[in-house]
């Protein structure tokens, strides 16, 4: 094998060619025999008589790829039987997760007999209770985990129950489904892989054991799959699929396959892929794909605002972040508690309101490397009305008037269990490697072999020294990309976000640099490019990386926090917007009153607030912030008009701003003292780094 595949071999802990061999080696029939999950055998009978009797089966997915994944193949292996079933997924914003009562309700009245939840059902005891009652059998095909009690139902189909010898936990959802399926049909079911490879990636499960064979022989699969709307799908997401990879899955097609249990109803999704339909394929691919940007843009709305409460102090400790507004969508949160956590390196919760229960706080919180978030939320379950999940990510619902007890609860625990260390972020490489050893053949190989990557089995990273630069240029829409071009190799190098990192790194000729090597096809040839994780002035030690960081943090405040020039400007042009004497720019022309403002509202998200925007130079969380401010000083009032808040001017303005009057001005010009004189320091101890780079004060 070439000296890649060999070094990421060694440093993951693979120490002999009889190691590397077994490691290496594809064998389908390395896999369990699924009988050995608990119920399994109970599972297959109860299933099976259905079919053969002609009993209404009904399957209860998830909304999320894992889920829809495992509908599919659940569904495709019933067909095959002959069974007369359909299925149903919830639908997030009305139905909530798993299994509900009005589900139950509806299978009753469709006659059905058997219900087959998948991904799902573990913790849904009272209505697999009522199914019971209602003459409805349940068998549950799950991989969370399970609380207290299981379920009474026919059969708990779950690798992680206390119970349980199958001797690999770590299954998705559609993993669990597919073993079972294959035992309930006696067939190999290798037509479903791709669906498998999908629903595997998607959820991030460890990548290692019976999940890596699955996503590898499904990635297989995947490339010559013949299903219309992968296809469809792939081709709106820039993929080539007869050369996908784990990342194209991760990056690009299970994001929009999620979008519409996100934000609206995925039943379509479990249809389009049983269709040969092309039509009815590309239709509902063009809708996902559309979606996914409706789910980018709330995304990137809710994210400014929850940034800004962090940054704020409103909205989180100094240990464990919980952020809320009445109006983020209840299809991102969890998005956006994942990029909270990326930044700020902390467990963080975010909340928004139940849209049928407004007593109730609804949302999602992620964990980082080596945290319980779990076990943080039970010993917090006194201020929560519910909560499920595992180590890394959770459901949680808190009534509001629990929202503080919550909040100071979770980051006391928080505080308690998270080592200071932990939330410093270490860029780890497999092996120093010489550049000219990076091949697109060589890089092939080790993403064939070492590969799929992903969660257990991150992609692998080298650090090459010493590397001398020829041109480095930002790229993006708002120029946050990095482009490099080096002397010694024509290797296409690209950092994404980076751009602040190198300029903060006072633009040496040349630097060490932490990447992971990929292949870009062009023209139907391979070309080996590098994808960019940190850079540091060459021969320079982690010092000064935290110092390039320091000076990145300081213009991300600066960005965020409005100065008092802007904030003048700020009110003046919403004065101006808000006069009918306006020209298109927003000049004011002569009138005999003057710069008075005319009555009207001020919508943040409208095109008023982009032109202010782009005349400023202001982000949607800087805009947002200023509006704050102005708010404190008395200038601006807000006003809510259902989900949306508007902001309106008040009458007879101060003829003095004084900035001072506004809190979170204050608390800015704290807040930057603070982080340049971090970035001062000439050896920044943990704790500093730790306070200034991440607001953590545990």
């Amino acid at each position: 094998m070439s000296p890649l595949t060999a070094a990421v071999l060694a440093a993951r802990g693979i120490q002999d060619t009889e190691e590397a061999r077994e490691f290496l080696r594809d064998d389908f029939s390395r896999l369990t025999d699924p009988l050995c999950l608990p119920d399994a055998a109970s599972a297959v009978e109860r299933i099976r008589a259905a079919a053969q009797g002609g009993e209404n089966i009904r399957i209860f997915g998830d909304y999320d790829c894992d889920g829809i994944t495992a509908t599919a193949v659940m569904l495709a292996a019933l067909r095959d039987l002959g069974a007369t079933v359909d299925y149903r997924l919830p639908v997030r914003l009305r139905d909530g997760y798993d299994l509900n009562t009005d589900a139950v309700q509806e299978a009753a009245a469709d006659q059905v007999s058997l219900l087959i939840t998948v991904d799902c059902g573990i913790t849904a005891g009272d209505e697999v209770g009522l199914a019971r009652e209602r003459g409805i059998d349940v068998v549950i095909i799950d991989h969370h985990q399970p609380h207290g009690a299981l379920p009474a139902a026919e059969a708990v189909v779950n690798p992680r129950r206390e119970d349980s010898e199958y001797p690999f936990t770590e299954l998705s959802g559609v993993g669990v489904c597919y073993q079972l399926a294959r035992a309930v049909t006696g067939d190999e079911l290798k037509e479903e892989l791709d669906l498998v490879a999908i629903g595997t990636i998607a959820d991030v499960v460890p990548l290692v054991g019976e999940n890596r064979i699955l996503a590898r022989f499904g990635l297989h699969r995947l490339r010559r799959s013949q299903r219309p709307f992968l296809h469809a799908l792939a081709k709106l997401a820039g993929v080539e699929l007869p050369r996908a990879c784990g990342d194209d899955i991760a990056y690009r097609l299970a994001p929009r396959m999620n979008a519409p249990g996100r934000l609206d109803d995925a039943s379509c999704v479990v249809k389009a892929l049983s269709t040969d339909s092309h039509r009815e394929a590309g239709c509902v691919a063009r809708w996902c794909d559309e979606i996914n940007g409706r789910r980018r843009a709330l995304t990137e709305y809710a994210l400014a605002e929850a940034r800004l409460q962090v940054e704020t102090g409103s909205g989180a400790g100094g240990a464990g972040i919980v952020v809320c507004a009445d109006d983020w969508h209840a299809g991102v949160v969890g998005l956006v508690a994942t990029r909270l956590i990326e930044e700020y390196r902390r467990p963080a919760v975010v909340l928004t309101t139940e849209a049928d229960a407004p007593h109730l706080l609804k949302g999602s919180g992620r964990g980082i490397e080596g945290f319980s978030l779990l076990d943080v939320l039970h010993s917090c379950e006194e201020h929560l009305h519910g909560y499920g999940g595992h180590a890394a990510a959770a459901g949680v619902t808190v009534r509001k008037e629990q929202l503080e007890d919550f909040r100071t609860a979770f980051d006391r625990a928080t505080r308690e269990s998270l080592e200071l260390q932990q939330i410093i972020p270490v860029v780890q490489a497999d092996a120093e490697m010489p550049l000219r050893m990076i091949e697109p053949e060589s890089v092939l190989e080790m993403q064939e072999k070492v590969g799929p990557f992903g969660a257990a089995n991150p992609p692998p990273r080298f650090l090459s020294r010493g590397v001398r630069l020829r041109r480095a240029r930002p790229l993006g829409d708002r120029r946050e990309h990095l482009a490099l071009e080096l002397r010694q190799r024509s290797l296409r190098v690209i950092g994404f976000h980076l751009a602040d990192e190198w300029l903060y790194a006072d633009r040496p000729g040349e630097i060490d640099m932490i990447y992971s090597p990929e292949v870009n096809w062009w023209k139907g040839r391979p070309r080996a490019e590098l994808v960019l994780e940190a850079l540091r002035p060459a021969g320079t030690g982690d010092d000064a990386l935290l110092l390039q960081r320091f000076r990145r943090r300081y213009r991300t405040l600066r960005d965020l926090y409005p100065d008092r020039d802007t904030l003048r400007q700020v009110y003046r042009f919403l004065r101006r917007v808000n006069s009918p004497d306006a020209d298109e720019n927003g000049e004011l022309a002569a009138t005999t009153d003057g710069d008075a403002p005319a009555p009207g509202l001020f919508d943040p998200e409208g095109e008023e607030a982009q032109w202010i925007r782009d005349k400023l130079g202001l982000n949607r969380g800087g805009l947002q912030c200023a509006l704050d401010m102005l708010a404190e000083m008395n200038l601006i009032a807000p006003i809510d008009r259902g989900q949306t808040r508007l902001w309106v001017l008040l009458p007879d303005p101060p003829s003095g701003i004084d900035m001072t009057d506004s809190p979170t001005y204050v608390r800015r010009e704290e807040e930057l003292r603070r982080v340049r004189e971090a970035a001062q320091m000439k050896e920044p101890d943990t704790a500093t780094i730790a306070r200034t780079l991440y607001r953590f004060d545990g």
